[in-house]
């Protein structure tokens, strides 16, 4: 019975995962109301790309890669 409940949970986490990363990939990219400007990466699904946007450093969302690399493994679709 353990194995099973361990199971649904591994399985679950997982699923939660995947769809997190969905949903942060269909997130608009938000500079946010500070005036920093740090360039970070960003993923523009109308394009399927990552593409650099100037963060001003809060109020952002989760569409925020601090290196292409991450970005594209987030959310570029193969």
């Amino acid at each position: 019975m353990n194995k099973v409940f361990a199971f649904i949970f591994i399985a679950a986490v997982i699923c939660s995962g995947l769809t997190d990363a969905e949903d942060i990939c269909s997130l608009e990219p938000r500079s946010g109301p500070c005036r920093a400007e740090f360039l970070r990466y960003a993923y523009y699904s109308e394009e399927n790309k990552c593409k650099l946007f100037g963060y001003g450093g809060c109020d952002g969302n989760a569409n925020n890669f601090e290196t292409m690399g991450e970005c594209v493994k987030a959310c570029v679709k193969q």
